[in-house]
């Protein structure tokens, strides 16, 4: 069978099972329905505290935590057509970036576990298994930090993670609202910084266990079940200013899609707030604040919306991404016809000149 018959039975298949892998959800998954239950608990505790508090709390418990205005939004519409087109993508193209993915991680774990090698053991302590889902869950969360950090600094990354950041309504379905060229990026460079690690604490605890391969979902998993839905959408739940140099809460979450300047380039992390705290990117709310969603051109403040429809999201930032790498060149090539013009040596005078002939 030739490789074109191979790829469009590949296709075939996938066609075949896309209703019910489209509408599959596990514990992987943050709408799996048990961690969008706690979400709407955690909401309903919100809602009760401020409301014992005195504050205007007008529509009742439903449209506190479904506002209409913000799940009916054209923002929030473009969020779920994002989801929709990417979950069909994944179904298509999925399987050959999890594998690459999966190879990549796998060959650096293998290498690293070897030059560490200890004595084989058949189960691990529970120290060492807390040991373990502790120290993945900060390997994995200081890959994500270092991701979504070059994603906001480096201008040709940007326009791919700014899709992200244009939805001006968060809603949980916002997590999805992310370019492919973003996810792979962020898949590849994962696997490259948690690779290596991941298989020095494999080699130290004397291989992998089914315990080992537990402790690196555990965290995830009591990320997701304490709320982690939370962090796209209106509800302020804050964790305090002690708690929140180490957790990022969800409002800590939200401060980083404010538009306001003193919120830009802040709380990179998706676990842990340590990473922010130890670079200089930390910021905690003292209290509640309003906050508006959304992009800003910097220069001036005012709202751009650069991706009001699916195609948008998907072409515009090419667009501003080849813009960036061409702005980029150029500088370069400035910097380069200076560098030359700088070490440029002018001729000496002839001993002949010297004497005027």
């Amino acid at each position: 069978m030739s490789a074109l018959s191979r790829m469009a039975e590949h296709l075939w298949k996938a066609l075949l099972h896309l209703p019910e892998s489209f509408f599959s959800m596990s514990t992987t998954d943050r709408l799996w329905p048990p961690f969008v239950a706690v979400a709407v608990v955690l909401g309903t505790v919100v809602y009760v505290r401020r409301r014992r508090r005195g504050d205007d709390m007008r529509g009742g418990l439903g449209a506190f935590l479904f506002p209409k205005a913000q799940y009916w939004s054209r923002s929030s519409g473009v969020d779920l057509q994002v989801f929709a087109a990417n979950r069909v993508l994944w179904i298509l193209v999925g399987g050959a970036m999890f594998a690459f993915e999966f190879f990549l991680f796998t060959q650096l774990a293998v290498a690293f576990a070897r030059l560490v090698a200890g004595t084989p053991s058949e189960s691990l302590s529970i120290p060492a298994f807390l040991g373990a889902t502790v120290g993945l869950a900060l390997m994995r969360d200081l890959a994500t930090y270092v991701v979504h950090r070059t994603s906001h600094e480096w201008t040709i990354l940007w326009p791919f993670h700014a899709v992200h950041h244009s939805a001006e309504s968060l809603t949980p379905l916002t997590v999805y609202r992310k370019h492919p060229v973003y996810d792979l990026y962020a898949r590849v460079v994962l696997a490259l910084l948690t690779g290596p690690p991941t298989g020095i604490m494999f080699g130290l605890l004397g291989g992998v266990h089914a315990s080992t391969v537990m402790a690196a979902g555990l965290a995830y998993f009591l990320f997701h079940i304490t709320g982690s839905n939370l962090r796209h959408t209106h509800i302020w739940l804050s964790y305090g200013p002690a708690l929140s140099r180490i957790l990022v809460s969800p409002a800590m979450h939200q401060i980083h899609h404010s538009t306001a300047s003193k919120h830009r380039n802040k709380n990179y992390g998706e676990m842990f707030a340590l990473w922010d705290w130890a670079f200089g990117t930390l910021y905690v709310p003292e209290a509640r604040e309003d906050v508006t969603y959304g992009l800003v051109d910097p220069a001036t403040g005012a709202s751009i919306r650069p991706h009001p429809t699916l195609l948008a999201v998907y072409l515009e930032p090419f667009r501003a991404s080849g813009n960036a790498l061409g702005s980029q060149a150029r500088g370069l090539a400035r910097w380069m016809r200076r560098s030359i013009r700088g070490r440029r040596v002018e001729p000496v005078p002839s001993h002949g000149s010297e004497l005027g002939e």
